[in-house]
């Protein structure tokens, strides 16, 4: 599939594909699972594309507000997760209202008592690494200075933008922080703290009253 920002009217996006799987299975008696991955978050961080991936990160919280809309609540598990995090991360102190996507108001330098001047501007988004950076010191200067004069153009939000990244590589890695658990509906209580990814599996066999739960819910 493509980016949602790149689609043509003859693309299916995600959104167009989960709202017809979830009227047609809502036809069976029995209820049923459907598994969606928002895939292309994935991919956009991996080319150091901020643009793309919060856009399809946009596109799965649509999503996910239709299942929710379109569902019962008291007989509906959502549960929403991912299976890694990224290096992408936010700097600073980036004042309220800025373009995310841009540098922040805060020039490098000065922020300690005495500290050195301030130089040059950083972005508020970058990544640890990715091919937005660069092995040359004086090239990754260069970019950050660029920062300065893209704000006539808002170059940094074209979606073919790549953020700076602190060390080149050709592709942006997954990174090694716990990823957050959210869930609604029967058995959502039982996704609180910090789990093992695996019990993802078990809470959702405990909705659907089958394996090792299979007898528990024969008692209900």
């Amino acid at each position: 599939m493509q980016y949602r920002a790149f689609q043509t009217p003859d693309d299916v996006n995600l959104t167009e594909m989960v709202k017809k799987a979830v009227e047609i299975l809502k036809r069976g008696p029995n209820g049923f699972v459907l598994f969606v991955e928002g895939a292309k978050i994935d991919h956009g961080h991996h080319y150091g594309n901020a643009y793309t991936a919060i856009d399809e990160t946009i596109e799965l919280e649509e999503v996910v507000q239709h299942v929710m809309d379109n569902t019962d609540e008291s007989e509906t598990l959502i549960v929403v997760s991912s299976d890694h995090s990224h290096t992408f991360g936010i700097n600073g102190y980036p004042e309220r209202g800025l373009d995310m996507f841009g540098p922040s108001s805060f020039l490098a330098g000065g922020m300690q008592k005495g500290g050195p001047p301030p130089k040059l501007p950083y972005p508020i988004m970058q990544y640890a690494n990715g091919p937005g950076g660069t092995e040359d010191w004086a090239e990754f200067e260069a970019k950050r200075a660029r920062l300065a004069d893209m704000s006539e153009t808002a170059e940094w939000r074209d979606p073919h933008y790549k953020q700076i990244a602190g060390i080149y590589l050709p592709k942006e890695t997954h990174g090694g922080e716990d990823v957050g658990i959210f869930a609604r509906g029967p058995g959502a209580h039982l996704l609180r703290g910090s789990l093992e990814e695996n019990v993802i599996h078990h809470v959702i066999n405990y909705a659907l009253c089958q394996g090792d739960f299979a007898t528990v819910c024969d008692k209900k």
